[in-house]
């Protein structure tokens, strides 16, 4: 059985660009049996700032709820 880098759940958000790319890259993970916190962008079709997402991820991390944060922009 592979190992781990993270037993904890992996953060991922996007902004609206990138909301397929993030849905395709967190079926992955899932699929290599990483645990997702999908913190949004959850639509294509309204404009985000990215930023917004990006402050989640790190309140995420440093709050010790995950070890690794992907942000996609």
């Amino acid at each position: 059985m592979p190992q781990h880098l993270t037993d904890k759940p992996i953060a991922i958000a996007s902004d609206h660009r990138g909301v397929a790319l993030k849905a395709h890259l967190s079926a992955w993970l899932v699929a290599h049996g990483y645990g997702v916190n999908d913190f949004g962008a959850n639509s294509a079709a309204e404009r985000v700032d990215a930023m917004d997402y990006a402050v989640r991820l790190v309140d995420e991390v440093g709050a010790g709820r995950s070890d690794f944060a992907i942000g996609i922009c």
